[in-house]
């Protein structure tokens, strides 16, 4: 019977980087999923299961973080994004797995954050006009979900993937973060 595997960040507490790993629902075949040389960290699995998009850094330098993609098996590391000290992070897959949004944050303007959006290869790398962050896709693939604060407080809104009719969801005195779509859609 097939298992499902989970794949999640594992960070030492003490000296090693971040890296990428998988485990049977059961807690069998445990194992790391790429050897790099850099770490490795908030990731997301492509639609059909084949690659996994991921932030990547230098342990010496936190200075920079790109979005990486490699294959589930650990092979064919690639870098897409290189622009030099900004962070970008959060990588999310397009529902047919073409495309994919994260979030750039400019840790030299107060943080500043930053909806991007790219094809799975790198190219046609572009801001969508929103400042916020952790943007999710919508099933269909129209719309994104994401945290944005435009007041005192962090809430969740809505846009089309081309940055256009953005929608307010939350308005609360606290803290909104982290949200994503339903499997289903509803």
């Amino acid at each position: 019977m097939p298992q499902n595997v989970i794949a999640y960040c594992y960070q030492p507490f003490q000296n090693g980087i971040h890296q990428i790993y998988t485990v049977n629902e059961d807690g069998s075949d445990n194992k790391k999923v790429i050897e790099a040389s850099i770490g490795l960290n908030h990731h997301d699995c492509s639609p059909d299961g084949t690659k996994y998009a991921a932030v990547g850094y230098i342990e010496s330098d936190f200075s920079t973080w790109s979005i990486h993609t490699f294959n589930a098996d650990g092979t064919k590391l690639l870098r897409l994004t290189t622009l030099e000290g900004v962070w970008d992070s959060e990588p999310s897959w397009s529902p047919e797995g073409t495309q994919i949004s994260f979030t750039r944050i400019y840790p030299n303007q107060n943080d500043k954050e930053e909806l991007w959006l790219m094809n799975a290869d790198g190219s046609k790398q572009h801001y969508i006009g929103i400042e916020a962050f952790g943007c999710k896709w919508s099933q269909d693939g129209k719309r994104f979900i994401y945290v944005a604060k435009r007041t005192d407080n962090y809430d969740i809104y809505t846009c089309e993937i081309y940055g256009t009719n953005e929608k307010q969801l939350t308005s609360t005195s606290a803290n909104e973060v982290f949200p994503v779509y339903s499997p289903d859609g509803y």
